[in-house]
């Protein structure tokens, strides 16, 4: 089957090299949306023989505009073509970020190019036409023409604007939820944590927040980079400390940098060090130091750094009042904008 000359996603003039290494793999730039990108024979001929939307095309040169450089193959080709839409606002944030990145200076104009779709994930002109037309009318930048060429410039509120989307997001809805993924936990989650979150107020249909645990996520990203990149994305963080999990504290560490809130809940008997021992009263299990010391193994509690937080302790027993008291927290700390 013959290779055509468009770009699969956008439909563009795109240039195709072979991989260099002799894989079954091309290497794709698409100057009009999609940029640079790598994909695999079988994957180039599926999405050249398959028919998508034009907002799934639009997501797809979006998502492909966020991560240059990535190599699609068969496996992840359902994933993109279902990827979610960003809000509007969203989309003019992330237009307003490239915007920063190809400003070199305060003042300095940008040429406004057809790049501008695909950072937006818009469809069409029109679409980047009504996102502008919003950054303008809020006087995050201006529009200026200098025949042939338009520009954009970010002025003093748009630069304000920047810095509370990249250390606090306070428009988002998103709370991230950061805890041991053990099976017993799943519960807990279900029936405490996730509908304390996403409780829905008076008069309204929706719940005011959306809880999102990256192993309930789906995505085709490294897992490191998908949970920094939504812990960036959220208004706040529920962090439960049970397990002693280096990850979770790390999770909480990066989000408290950000300026994230972070609402703190621990099982009540993971909040102190215990020696571990089995039915019997007896140490678990021995271990020697260099001098033939016995070290006694324990289950340790919540670390000394972040020991004087004031946190959320609960039981298996009481999960429905631990759902009030995260509830009823979340509604006291976290607003919005």
């Amino acid at each position: 089957m013959s290779i055509k000359d468009k770009c699969p996603i956008c439909q563009s003039d795109m240039t195709l090299t072979s991989d260099r290494n002799g894989r079954d793999v091309y290497h794709i730039d698409c100057k009009h949306r999609c940029g640079e990108y790598s994909i695999t024979r079988n994957a180039l001929i599926n999405l050249q023989n398959t028919s998508i939307s034009t907002r799934q095309s639009a997501n797809i040169s979006g998502w492909l505009c966020d991560n240059q450089g990535y190599e699609i193959d068969c496996k992840i080709i359902d994933s993109l073509t279902q990827l979610p839409s960003p809000s509007f606002h969203e989309k003019s944030d992330k237009i307003l970020l490239y915007l920063e990145k190809r400003t070199p200076f305060a003042g300095a104009r940008v040429n406004k190019t057809h790049k501008f779709i695909s950072v937006g994930w818009c469809v069409n002109y029109e679409e980047l036409k009504e996102i502008t037309n919003y950054l303008k009318d809020t006087q995050r930048i201006i529009e200026e023409s200098a025949t042939p060429n338009t520009f954009f410039k970010i002025i003093p509120q748009g630069w304000d604007h920047l810095e509370k989307i990249k250390f606090r997001n306070f428009s988002s809805r998103q709370c991230f939820v950061a805890m041991w993924f053990a099976p017993e936990m799943e519960k807990v989650y279900s029936s405490a944590i996730k509908p304390a979150i996403e409780f829905v107020e008076e008069g309204l249909t929706r719940p005011r927040f959306e809880a999102l645990k990256i192993n309930n996520f789906e995505h085709i990203n490294d897992i490191n980079d998908e949970i920094i990149g939504q812990i960036r994305r959220s208004r706040f963080m529920v962090c439960d400390l049970t397990g002693h999990r280096g990850g979770v504290y790390f999770e909480a560490g990066f989000a408290y940098g950000l300026g994230i809130d972070v609402i703190y809940t621990c099982r009540k008997d993971w909040t102190h060090d215990e020696i571990l021992k089995d039915k019997t009263g007896n140490s678990v299990k021995k271990l020697f130091d260099s001098n033939s010391n016995i070290i006694k193994i324990k289950k340790e509690g919540v670390h000394f750094d972040l020991a004087h937080r004031n946190r959320i302790e609960w039981t298996y027993d009481e999960l429905p009042e631990f759902k009030e008291r995260l509830e009823k927290r979340i509604k006291s700390v976290i607003k919005i904008n």
